[in-house]
């Protein structure tokens, strides 16, 4: 094992692929009365992109009848703020 190179972090980090972009959002569905939370993870180089992709998740999701409410929370910011 001659002339291997130790990676640094950062050096492993594009080995892999590069930076993971984005973040995790909580989905809160209210179907049929019964409430459901879905975590999904949205791509974006911006917080206000992950944003604006959960706020489209739940505009999608409130064009089904059987759903009367859609919440979204996102990680970024901290949940529960």
């Amino acid at each position: 094992m001659k002339n291997f190179k130790k990676l640094s972090r950062e050096e492993l980090k594009n080995l892999n692929g590069g930076k993971l972009y984005g973040g995790s959002c909580a989905i809160k569905v209210t179907v049929n009365g019964v409430t459901e939370v879905h975590n999904q993870y949205f791509g974006g180089t911006t917080n206000q992109q992950v944003s604006d992709s959960a706020n489209v998740a739940c505009v999608k999701a409130l064009q089904n009848a059987n759903v009367t409410r859609c919440q979204y929370d996102c990680a970024y910011d901290g949940y529960g703020n």
